[in-house]
C-alpha cells in the first residue's frame, strides 16, 4: 500500500491565459510520479474548454517525455518534475490513459452535480435534476412567461403585480426587466418555496389591499 502523499496548498495567482493550466498539469504529473492514482485526483476547472486543455496538456507532456519522441528539451523542462525518467513517463502515460473512464477531471458544476446526485434527499431534492446551460435557462424562462401570458386573467394579474414590484419602470425593455426580475426572485424562491410566503395578500396586506 502506498504511503499517503502530502503536499502544501499553493495559490497560483495569474490572470487568464498566463499559464495556470500549464502549472497545474505539472502538479498532476508530479502526484502521479509519487504514486497517486490519477482516478484519485480531483482536478476541476470553471469551463469545459479549460478542462479539455488540462487533459490534453497532461497527455502531451507525458508523450513528449517518453523515449519514443526525439525532443531536445530535458524532461524536467517539459513536466517540471526533475526526477521523472523517459521509462517512467511511458508508464505514467499508460496509467493515465487506462484511467480515463474514471478520471475526476471536469468543471466545478459537473462535479457538484455528481456529488448531489449521490445524496439528493439529504440536499432537499426529490427526484432527478439537471444543470441548465445559460441558453437552456433562457429558453425555460421564456416557456414560463408564455405559460403565464397564455391565460388572460393570469396575464393581467401578473402584469399588475409586476408593475408594483418594479415600481412602474417596466415601460422600456420590458422583457429584459422581466427576465431580471425572475432571476432575482428565483434565488429567493429556492430558499423560500412555501406558497404562503409568495403573494399571500392577507398576510402581506392585512387591511385587504387590492391590486387595482
Amino acid at each position: 500500500m502506498n504511503n499517503p502523499v502530502t503536499f502544501v496548498n499553493e495559490v497560483i495567482p495569474a490572470s487568464a491565459g498566463t499559464g495556470k493550466t500549464f502549472q497545474l498539469t505539472d502538479k498532476f504529473i508530479n502526484l502521479m510520479n509519487q504514486g497517486v492514482k490519477p482516478e484519485n485526483i480531483v482536478a476541476l476547472t470553471f469551463t469545459n474548454k479549460a478542462s479539455a486543455e488540462f487533459f490534453e496538456g497532461i497527455l502531451e507532456k507525458l508523450a513528449k517525455s517518453s523515449k519514443h519522441f526525439d525532443d531536445p528539451k530535458p524532461i524536467s523542462d517539459i513536466t517540471g518534475v526533475p526526477e521523472l525518467s523517459s521509462d517512467k513517463a511511458i508508464k505514467l502515460l499508460r496509467t493515465f490513459i487506462n484511467a480515463m473512464p474514471s478520471l475526476e477531471m471536469g468543471t466545478l458544476d459537473s462535479f457538484l452535480y455528481k456529488m448531489i446526485n449521490h445524496i439528493p434527499f439529504e440536499m432537499g431534492i426529490a427526484g432527478e435534476f439537471e444543470i441548465l446551460t445559460e441558453h437552456e435557462a433562457a429558453i425555460a424562462r421564456e416557456k414560463v412567461c408564455r405559460k403565464v401570458f397564455d391565460d388572460k386573467v393570469s396575464s393581467d394579474d401578473f402584469l399588475i403585480a409586476f408593475k408594483l414590484a418594479s415600481f412602474g419602470k417596466e415601460g422600456s425593455g420590458m422583457l429584459f426587466k422581466l427576465n431580471q426580475f425572475i432571476e432575482r426572485a428565483h434565488g429567493k424562491f429556492i430558499y423560500n418555496p412555501e406558497p404562503e410566503l409568495w403573494g399571500n395578500k392577507s398576510r402581506i396586506w392585512p387591511d385587504e389591499f387590492q391590486w387595482n
